[in-house]
């Protein structure tokens, strides 16, 4: 059985990955309008992407790995956090110990840095 998404490309602007997340071409906004719950909103759709959910059943105070995201997909979540913001994070999310919400602070405070 092929893994969840693939084959089922979701608009012209996304391409389906591996695990079944979609990876947006091109980079995300980096303009003064950029807010941590900006980037928390934008974090749960990725991650509701990658499990194939409605955005509503994500929540940011839970881990990656307590919502089901699989290491793979963790990896995958991570290179798009960093290719879609032009920041480094370390190995913490692919182990699946950290937050949304506390992903989404961290991310501002680099992009503000």
């Amino acid at each position: 059985m092929a893994p969840r998404g693939i084959g089922k490309p979701r608009d012209g602007n996304h391409a389906i990955l591996a695990c079944g997340g979609m990876k947006k071409q091109g980079a995300w906004m980096s303009d003064a309008s950029v807010t941590t719950d900006s980037i928390e909103e934008w974090l749960i759709g990725l991650v509701a992407a990658y499990l194939d959910a409605p955005s509503a059943e994500i929540d940011p105070v839970l881990s990656l790995k307590q919502q089901g995201v699989d290491s793979l997909c963790r990896f995958e979540i991570r290179e798009e956090i960093e290719s879609q913001f032009g920041v480094k994070l370390g190995a913490k999310l692919v182990t699946g110990t950290s937050e949304i919400h506390d992903l989404a602070g961290l991310i501002f405070q680099r992009l503000a840095g």
